[in-house]
Parts: structure tokens; C-alpha cells; sequence
């Protein structure tokens, strides 16, 4: 009988889980406009490459609705918004009636998906557990995004991005503008771009990965990990107030080192000149006759700066 009941409530599970195919679709032509401009109270936000004719935005719920007037509830209460206003296109989604002070949904806040802004909290994250927005647009866009809740994927834009989330990890591929990139929790992953990245996070560790520009990253608590594609043609900048930051350049690179620590040792296997003070926690030397500023700063770490 125990065995029955198991299999009965799983398979209502199933029958009761919001599947891909429940989610809000709308699309506008992108005429004349340049800039996506997306902001939302929660979720996470993905935006890529399209047709290159429509902006067009889908946003996905996903959980376990205890009915399906429950999930239709919440479905009316939310609001999906594209419009264009001059050169953008403004995507906006929200939810209305929903938020409860916290101390009224305290559950929620002991779950892995607890939605929360402003001492209040979503009611539906008791069975929602992510709401997704994915944005297409064409590949020579600027992007505006901001969330107050949930990580940011962005891939292969052509144009200048800046992305900011209260809450929730950053992840920038192959973005060829300038980039401007703020968590107030979460890690950031910056893959192959060619224009100056400004990134900051107050609390995760920073990868950045054959970046062609300049670089301008610091992190309040975790490791940065760098890799520098090419000739730097303006200084770079790669602090953190608690953790190691490890730099690899092409052999032929030549910067002006000015490496410290607080907390640990500095160490590179470029060639460094004989008249230089090299000592254990500081290193400031020109490496490959000296170029642009490379200035490494950590509080509690060590720093390494190899070649490949």
C-alpha cells in the first residue's frame, strides 16, 4: 500500500510540474533601435543573438504548482511589457499582487529559491522555484539589464553591455563592446572580450578568459583568475580584499608589474631586469621592457603572473 501511495504522488508531481511550453511570449520589430533595455523585480535573465529582424522576449516559470488554478493565479498577477521608446527596446516583467512582507512567507526563506526584494516576498516561491527570461536580439545590440534577483548569462553581442543583479552570478561571453558588469553577490565569468570590462563583485571570485581589452575587476571576497589575450593596449586593474589572483599574458607581453599582497607571496616566471627590488610579498618591475600598467592588489592571497 506504502508503495502505491509513493508511485500515486510522484506521477502527481509530474502531472502538476510547470513544464517549458507554460511561459509568456511577446516580440516587437526592431526598426530603428539600437539598445535592449531589460529590467525586472526577479529572475534570470538570458540574452543572445536572434533573427536580427525582432527583439523578442520569453519568459519561462518553473515548479511545482500545487493546482492549476494556483499556477493560473500567479500568472495573471504577472506582466510581460516590450515596448520601444527612440533608439531602445524596453522589456519589463513584474509581478503585482503577490509580495508578502517577510515575517507573512517566512517558509520561503529557508528555501533554495526564495524570491525576495525590499523586506518583502514573492507568496508563489513556496512552489516556484525560478522564473526565466530569455531575450533575443540582434548581434550588433547595446544591453541594458538589471535584476533585483537571479544570475545574467549574455552571449556574442556586438555591442556595449551593462548588466547588474542584487543577487546572483554573472556569466559574459564573447560581448565585443564595453563591458560593465555589477553583482552584489555572486561569481563573474568574462569569456573573449575585446572592448574595456569594468566587473565587481561583493562576494565570489572573478575568471576572466583571453580578454582582448582592458580589464578593471575587483571582487570583496574570492580569487581572480585572468588570462590576457595579446598586447594590453591600456592598464589593467584586478584587485580582491580576500583571496589569490593568478595572471597569465602571451611570452611577448610587455607591462609595467605592480604586483602586493597582504597576505601571501608574489611570484613570476618572466624574465625580471637585475636592478630590481624583488621582494617576497611586492614586485614592481618591467616586464619585456614595459608597456601598460598590470596592477595586481590582494589583502589575503598570493599573486602569480605567468607566461604561456
Amino acid at each position: 500500500m506504502l508503495r502505491l501511495f509513493a508511485a500515486w504522488f510522484a506521477f502527481a508531481l509530474v502531472l502538476l510540474a510547470v513544464e517549458p511550453e507554460d511561459h509568456v511570449r511577446k516580440s516587437v520589430p526592431v526598426s530603428s533601435a539600437t539598445r535592449l533595455v531589460l529590467n525586472v523585480d526577479i529572475g534570470s535573465l538570458r540574452v543572445q543573438p536572434g533573427d536580427g529582424k525582432t527583439v523578442q522576449a520569453e519568459v519561462y516559470f518553473h515548479g511545482f504548482p500545487p493546482s492549476s488554478a494556483e499556477f493560473e493565479r500567479m500568472r495573471r498577477d504577472f506582466t510581460l511589457d516590450i515596448s520601444q521608446a527612440g533608439s531602445d527596446i524596453r522589456v519589463a516583467g513584474a509581478f503585482h499582487r503577490g509580495w508578502e512582507p517577510m515575517l507573512a512567507v517566512w517558509p520561503t526563506l529557508f528555501s533554495s529559491h526564495s524570491m525576495c526584494r525590499n523586506w518583502q516576498c514573492l507568496e508563489y516561491a513556496t512552489w516556484l522555484h525560478e522564473v526565466e527570461y530569455s531575450v533575443t536580439v540582434p548581434e550588433k545590440f547595446n544591453a541594458d539589464l538589471e535584476t533585483l534577483g537571479g544570475p545574467i548569462y549574455v552571449s556574442n553581442l556586438h555591442g556595449d553591455l551593462n548588466a547588474h543583479t542584487s543577487g546572483g552570478m554573472l556569466n559574459i561571453d564573447g560581448v565585443e563592446g564595453d563591458v560593465n558588469a555589477r553583482t552584489s553577490g555572486g561569481s563573474i565569468t568574462l569569456s573573449g572580450g575585446k572592448g574595456r570590462a569594468i566587473v565587481h563583485t561583493s562576494g565570489g571570485g572573478i575568471f576572466i578568459k583571453d580578454a582582448a581589452g582592458s580589464v578593471d575587476a575587483s571582487t570583496s571576497g574570492g580569487i581572480v583568475n585572468a588570462s590576457l589575450l595579446g598586447q594590453p593596449k591600456a592598464n589593467c586593474r584586478l584587485y580582491t580584499s580576500g583571496g589569490r589572483i593568478d595572471v597569465r599574458l602571451n611570452r611577448d607581453a610587455h607591462v609595467d608589474l605592480d604586483a602586493s599582497t597582504a597576505g601571501g607571496g608574489v611570484w613570476t616566471d618572466f624574465a625580471i631586469p637585475h636592478n630590481t627590488e624583488w621582494h617576497r610579498n611586492e614586485l614592481r618591475a618591467p616586464l619585456n621592457g614595459g608597456g601598460p600598467l598590470l596592477y595586481l592588489r590582494t589583502s589575503g592571497g598570493g599573486i602569480t603572473v605567468r607566461h604561456d
